[in-house]
């Protein structure tokens, strides 16, 4: 109703509610203060006459141009308040939405009353000097008990005011996020954007042809600025790149089913293999036997510094001799049966770093002596 006449109610529509709310529209004609009382229910002459309200607002156009805004925050948590009503003791009144307020209010000393259901109502003072003045209180609400029992129960939501936490059942505020990170390269902390949940930075203190070195917290030429200026011209080291001012090494750019890499033609290969011949070998149960092994290599650069092994140790006592870079050939004696009893026989060639290993099948001779083929029948007339 009208300040001036409190007998006649002034008409307001609603809409319906939106994310549970509903939002009131006052009709007012005239500039004034006008009083507001929620009647659900009831009739407007139950309230009337005793001029009790729940919220007193004014008309845009009555000129009370001071603007006091700020955030009414849970003291414990820093959580803005939502739907908490403030008075003044002179004209204005609000309700804060996510903790937000604004209020306009006449020159002069006022108190603000701030009462939400669940906290213990507070006060605060504020001084209007001149009608277009504008002022921030910021008020803090004590909350009325409301234990929690983990940490969960105290976030209120807000990246800048830091993480809440529970302790001894009663929730704790969070610290500033965004106090010095001890990172020199991102310059000072100059802020918090609660909208991406970030800290700001000034950013490099470095000018534009210096790097940053954060090790050392210094400022140093750059050494390079395109990719180009890396570049070594070798194939087989990788790519070289150019990341914060300084060359970073490339990766090696072979791999299966070509691993070898071949820096003269810029291009990777099949890795290095051997063939041997005669594959199996014929071994003698008693006695050794001469031995002639063709090596043949693909991809491989044999030279005179070939090394020729066979594992297990001892089974082969053998010279190699050079053919080409792909031919070795292995001439000496293969032990007996009785000295390497083994299946087969491990044959690796090292030449430089390049190693390579075949396995060379071991059979026994098809003509033998006669202990030796009475034993081998023998054997098979029991697997039979």
């Amino acid at each position: 109703y009208d300040g001036d006449d409190p007998t006649e109610p002034i008409a307001a529509t609603s809409d319906p509610p939106v994310d549970g709310k509903v939002w009131i529209d006052f009709h007012c004609t005239k500039d004034g203060i006008y009083y507001v009382k929620l009647v659900w229910g009831g009739s407007c002459d139950d309230w009337v006459d005793d001029k009790h309200y729940d919220l007193r607002v004014y008309d845009n156009n009555f000129g009370l141009t001071a603007i006091v805004r700020g955030k009414v925050r849970d003291r414990v948590t820093g959580r803005g308040i939502d739907g908490a009503v403030i008075m003044s003791s002179g004209v204005g009144a609000t309700i804060s939405t996510h903790g937000e307020y604004l209020l306009s209010e006449i020159p002069g000393s006022w108190t603000l009353r701030s009462r939400k259901s669940g906290y213990t109502p507070a006060i605060t003072g504020i001084r209007i000097d001149s009608q277009d003045q504008q002022i921030r209180k910021d008020i803090r609400m004590e909350p009325q008990s409301s234990p929690c029992s983990e940490d969960g129960d105290c976030d209120d939501g807000e990246y800048c005011n830091g993480v809440e936490v529970c302790l001894d059942k009663t929730c704790q505020p969070g610290t500033d996020p965004c106090g010095d990170d001890g990172v020199y390269c991102n310059g000072e902390e100059v802020g918090c954007d609660e909208a991406n949940d970030i800290c700001e930075h000034s950013g490099s203190p470095c000018p534009g042809h210096q790097a940053c070195m954060e090790e050392n917290d210094e400022c140093v030429d750059k050494e390079c600025v395109t990719n180009e200026d890396c570049n070594d011209g070798q194939f087989c080291n990788g790519t070289e790149t150019c990341g914060d001012g300084f060359c970073q090494a490339g990766i090696y750019p072979c791999s299966n089913p070509t691993p070898e890499c071949d820096e003269e033609e810029d291009i990777c290969v099949e890795g290095p293999s051997i063939q041997l011949y005669p594959n199996p070998h014929l071994q003698s149960r008693w006695i050794p036997l001469l031995m002639f092994l063709r090596i043949v290599g693909t991809n491989t650069r044999f030279d005179t510094s070939s090394l020729v092994t066979f594992d297990p140790p001892g089974t082969v006592m053998a010279l190699p001799i050079l053919g080409d870079e792909e031919h070795l050939f292995m001439i000496g004696l293969l032990m007996p049966k009785w000295l390497a009893s083994t299946q087969a026989i491990n044959v690796t060639v090292k030449t430089g770093a390049e190693e390579v290993t075949e396995i060379l099948n071991l059979e026994f001779l098809p003509f033998m002596f006669k202990e030796e083929r009475t034993s081998i029948l023998a054997g098979r007339k029991n697997n039979e």
